[in-house]
């Protein structure tokens, strides 16, 4: 493991920096701006369904020449596939802001990667406290077996519990 990301709630300094990073990529197009959405609870319906009016609004605000650039904690990979595939989204910020993909190269043109060391310096400190946290490498996210087991003491959500549940790999250890 050469480097991690790790998941922390705030991630104002990683923000940013992606903000950076897509108006720079953004300045050489077409855009007159960026309209960054949330998916749970913003754009996705409790559903984590994309309603029609939510369509209709990002298919004219593109039209408008807006960047439609979804973002969310996800990884990549757990993105729902109706994002994936809307026709006018080129870029998505993932991993809370850690990385920006563009979707018609499926290619990663930013990440904003914790060195390891610093990472285990971090979850060192985060030990202290009566949380969970997961990590991310190489586009799949981890969390212990004890913290697991922690899931439902500390996520209210029930929809996030299950993606706690489902998308974290079981280690040992992060």
């Amino acid at each position: 493991m050469k480097e991690l990301i790790v998941n922390v709630v705030n991630s104002s300094i990683l923000t940013g920096l992606v903000k950076a990073k897509l108006q720079q990529v953004l300045t050489m197009s077409k855009y007159q701006g960026i309209i960054a959405l949330d998916l749970d609870g913003t754009l996705l319906n409790s559903n984590k369904e994309l309603s029609n009016v939510n369509y209709a609004a990002l298919k004219r605000a593109y039209e408008a020449n807006w960047a439609i650039v979804p973002t969310t904690g996800r990884f990549y990979d757990a993105m729902p596939k109706v994002i994936k595939e809307l026709p006018f989204v080129e870029y998505v910020i993932v991993i809370n802001g850690a990385e920006v993909v563009d979707l018609k190269n499926h290619k990663t043109i930013y990440k904003a990667e914790i060195p390891n060391t610093q990472a285990i310096d971090i979850m060192t400190y985060l030990d202290q406290y009566p949380l969970i946290y997961d990590c991310f490498e190489g586009g799949a996210a981890f969390m212990t077996s004890t913290f697991k087991t922690k899931i439902d003491e500390m996520a209210s959500n029930p929809h996030y519990r299950k993606m706690l549940r489902e998308l974290r790999q079981d280690v040992d250890e992060l």
